[in-house]
């Protein structure tokens, strides 16, 4: 393949990147207005975002800040091969993950098992979208 070609598809891809974050941001700061949660506009910034999931599902600030860690801890330790301790790292991230959007399918009264769907590729942008535009 030649540079040009990859040159476009990394472009196209950095562009799909870039709709797919301005949809998530919308949809997130859609669900913050819907239910009331202060500062919805943190939405549009990165990792702030995580700790206003966790405020509209009314989990506690740490809830973000230990997912981020996990995650963040877990990527550097990938540059030196997987370990088990990624995987525990990597784990408690998802699980943490999973709970605060339990607490957002409830906070918009939707049921638990939604977060099943967001498994599951373009499926989980309607699930969120969903979320986010559906009436009470």
């Amino acid at each position: 393949m030649g540079t040009g070609m990859t040159w476009f598809l990394g472009a196209v891809a950095v562009f799909i990147g870039l709709l797919l974050y301005i949809y998530m941001a919308i949809c997130l700061m859609s669900i913050a207005k819907k239910t009331d949660t202060p500062h919805p506009w943190l939405a549009w910034i990165p990792l702030a975002n995580v700790f206003l999931m966790t405020m509209i599902a009314k989990k506690h600030w740490w809830w973000a800040l230990i997912t981020l860690l996990a995650y963040c801890i877990a990527m550097l330790l990938l540059e030196g091969g997987l370990n088990w301790i990624t995987w525990i790292l990597c784990t408690i991230g998802i699980i943490f993950t999973i709970l605060i959007w339990i607490g957002i399918c409830q906070a918009r009264n939707r049921p638990r098992w939604w977060v099943v769907l967001l498994f599951i590729p373009i499926v989980n942008l309607v699930i969120v979208g969903v979320l986010a535009f559906s009436k009470n």
